[in-house]
């Protein structure tokens, strides 16, 4: 997980490496986490504070700094990026039941149908990835997403704001400084119109 946070650092449109390098890299780096998401993620348990650092060293090469080269970084990230970011928020807030359910199949019946792992894994994804969305909105208060970025990202964004309680995002509001906050506006006003519900299935 440190090896992934730390060469998704490295995958910044402002290292030495080419655009394609950074772009190859990228898509690398989201396989393996996604390879880690889907067949240990019972293993990592609560340690949410590590999937959090993957994710957001993963998200900020996405945005393009307002200072930085427009042309080179569009041709670095593209949709296909932002799809296998996408992908790993999907991963998360909408797990697919292989992935969640290993430690619980020596239980019995009826407390597999108490105890949903999937709803378990979403309730606690809803109690961390709110850290996420407070990233989203700071990347967005220092650069830009192309539309075709934006738009292959809204799933995963939607699947993640599904899962977070009207509490928490409360709370997340709260936290937030003022150009934060309009920011945070901006996205809870375009998931409330049209994305709620939509990240699932996707």
């Amino acid at each position: 997980m440190a090896v992934i946070t730390h060469r998704a650092s490295d995958a910044n449109p402002t290292s030495d490496y080419t655009p394609k390098q950074n772009g190859l890299q990228y898509l690398a780096l989201c396989r393996v986490f996604s390879t880690i998401l889907a067949f240990h993620r019972t293993r990592l348990g609560g340690r949410y504070h590590l999937i959090l650092l993957v994710l957001q060293a993963l998200l900020r090469p996405l945005f393009i700094p307002f200072q930085a080269n427009q042309a080179s970084s569009k041709e670095t990230y593209t949709a296909i990026h932002a799809k296998a970011y996408s992908h790993l928020l999907l991963q998360l807030a909408d797990p697919p039941l292989s992935s969640v359910s290993s430690h619980h199949r020596k239980k019995s019946s009826e407390h597999h149908s108490l105890n949903d792992p999937t709803k378990v894994a979403k309730s606690m994804a809803g109690q961390h990835l709110h850290y996420l969305i407070m990233a989203y909105c700071d990347c967005q208060l220092n650069g830009r997403l192309t539309q075709e970025v934006r738009e292959r990202l809204r799933p995963g964004i939607w699947a993640v704001l599904d899962v977070i309680s009207q509490e928490t995002m409360r709370v997340m509001n709260a936290g937030m400084d003022k150009p934060g906050r309009a920011v945070w506006k901006g996205l809870y006003e375009e998931w409330r119109r049209d994305g709620r519900g939509a990240g699932r299935g996707r």
